[in-house]
C-alpha cells in the first residue's frame, strides 16, 4: 500500500472513531488539542524516566504513544481542514530558511525529489 492510500485511510480511521454525535467545531478542537497535548506528555514522560529514574525506553512503549499522538494530530487536521502535505511543505520552507546551511537533503522548495538516505547526509 502507498503511503498516500494508507494516510486517506488513516484519516478515515480517525473520523470513525471520533464518537461525537452532534459534536461542533469547538468540541472537535477540544479533543484533538487536550488528546495531543495529553498524548504528547506521554511520550515526554517515558524519556523523563529514563533520564531522571533510569527506566529503559522501549520502543514499542513509543511507538503506542506515538500512534495516540498521530491519531489526535489527524483529528486536528481533519478538523481544520488541514492537509498533511501541506504541513509538510510549509515546514520545510521554514526550517530551510532559518537554517539554509542545514537544509534537508532530498527537498527542494518543499518538494521532495528523491529517496536520498538521510544518514549519509
Amino acid at each position: 500500500m502507498s503511503i498516500d492510500k494508507a494516510l486517506v485511510e488513516y484519516k478515515d480511521f480517525v473520523d470513525r472513531g471520533v464518537s461525537l454525535e452532534n459534536d461542533t467545531l469547538r468540541e472537535r478542537l477540544l479533543l484533538a488539542s487536550l488528546g495531543l497535548a495529553g498524548e504528547t506528555g506521554e511520550v515526554v514522560d517515558h524519556i523523563k524516566k529514563n533520564v531522571f529514574h533510569g527506566k529503559d525506553i522501549l520502543a514499542s512503549d513509543i511507538v503506542k504513544e506515538l500512534g495516540d499522538v498521530l491519531w489526535y494530530y489527524t483529528l486536528l487536521c481533519t478538523t481544520l481542514g488541514i492537509d498533511w502535505e501541506w504541513i509538510v511543505n510549509e515546514n520545510v520552507a521554514k526550517l530551510t530558511a532559518r537554517y539554509p546551511h542545514k537544509h534537508i537533503p532530498g527537498y527542494i522548495d518543499g518538494n521532495q525529489v528523491n529517496n536520498q538516505d538521510l544518514d549519509s547526509a
